[in-house]
């Protein structure tokens, strides 16, 4: 299966793509990489966007957000490498995580648009869809809550990396609350006592503070 996909990534080549010994053993590494992953290892080095790119797939959609949901989709094929082994077969895996990735997306953008986001819609698996991280059973509710302040708009949810901004900005106010465990008597110190919110955090969640930005 590994020479299966090599032969394949070679016959979409051109002459002077592998004209020398080191551009065919990129290339080897790069499918033998794919194909440790899909027998459910971890590939040394990484694949990146870049490699798949290398070999001759379409990465236009494929982010360093939604690469990881890529990786675990091709670690989900066949151990054996049978579902794997050839262009197409890993084009389709591309498009249709990426298809599925920017659905997610979308669904977290349009529920800060129209402020209809519950405590638990958006779901902790959609964050992790389009690879915003920290998002968890204890924090989901509160976030949501973010998505519906009116100054959170869906141009401020329209991306991986703005929702991660505001995450992170929650989980810094979260931590700055004495129990942050929510247990009945529970007299916990701020867990980050050397760290405070900053003025900037709260607005990011769309927290109006008045004066006490000032």
């Amino acid at each position: 299966e590994n020479l299966a996909l090599l032969n394949d990534i070679v016959g979409a080549k051109q002459f002077a793509d592998v004209d020398t010994i080191a551009e065919i053993n990129e290339l080897a590494r790069i499918a033998n990489a794919i194909q440790t992953v899909a027998a459910g290892g971890t590939a040394s080095p990484a694949l990146t966007v870049e490699d798949l790119a290398k070999i001759g797939l379409d990465t236009s959609k494929v982010t360093t957000d939604n690469l990881a949901a890529v990786l675990a989709a091709i670690a989900g094929k066949d151990n054996g490498g049978g579902e794997t082994d050839s262009l197409g077969e890993l084009q389709s895996i591309l498009d249709s995580v990426t298809a599925t990735v920017q659905t997610a997306m979308n669904d977290i953008r349009d529920a800060a648009q129209n402020n209809t986001a519950t405590d638990n819609s958006p779901s902790v698996t959609l964050y992790d869809l389009v690879g915003v991280i920290g998002v968890n059973a204890d924090n989901v509710a509160a976030i949501n809550s973010a998505l519906n302040t009116t100054s959170i708009d869906g141009s401020k949810a329209d991306t991986p990396a703005k929702v991660q901004t505001i995450v992170d900005a929650y989980k810094a106010i979260l931590a700055e609350a004495n129990d942050a465990d929510n247990t009945a008597g529970d007299g916990t110190t701020d867990v980050t006592p050397t760290v405070d919110p900053t003025p900037a955090q709260y607005a990011a969640i769309g927290a109006d503070i008045g004066a006490a930005a000032t």
